[in-house]
């Protein structure tokens, strides 16, 4: 049995700064468009 091996790049962190935001609303999205990202597992914003 032939095992298959994934290789995974090395994990990242990326700071991206944004100005002017100030609702919770804008937040949210920008929290859920980053999430739906292939690849991404966590968001803080």
């Amino acid at each position: 049995m032939e095992k298959q091996v994934t290789h995974m790049p090395e994990p990242k962190q990326i700071s991206l700064p944004i100005e002017g935001m100030s609702c919770a609303s804008c937040v949210g999205r920008v929290d859920r468009a980053l999430n739906a990202i292939d690849g991404v597992e966590d968001v803080s914003v």
